[in-house]
């Protein structure tokens, strides 16, 4: 995405300059993510996802989320396992347009270590 806009940097840079220091930036910024997720997103995410950051540039909007679960169960024989994970990696699901631009919810998915 050319030419695009982080939540994170514009929020966090702004905290900046007003004289916080990194650490309660850090936990204004986290906070500023919980409240967007329960008032843009509130009962269509699942509550172990956290916003991370939104970035955007004129031809779309991407969600970049991060999984905070500690067990799954499995779709087929719903065993449930809390098996530590390996690998991560991000899958883009795309969403309706928003003002005129395509939505991605970009998630951070693991594999578990075998």
């Amino acid at each position: 995405m050319s030419d695009t806009w982080s939540w994170r940097s514009v929020f966090f840079d702004r905290l900046l300059s007003c004289g916080l220091n990194e650490e309660n930036a850090q936990q204004i910024y986290l906070a500023e993510m919980e409240a967007r997720t329960f008032f843009d997103f509130n009962g269509i995410v699942p509550s172990c996802l956290m916003l991370q950051n939104i970035e955007q540039n004129n031809k779309e909007i991407r969600y970049f989320w991060q999984s905070y679960s500690k067990e799954a169960q499995c779709p087929f024989c719903e065993a449930t396992s809390s098996a530590h994970l390996g690998d991560f990696y991000t899958k883009p699901v795309q969403d309706i347009p928003q003002n005129n631009k395509a939505v991605y919810h970009v998630v951070r998915l693991g594999t578990t270590k075998i």
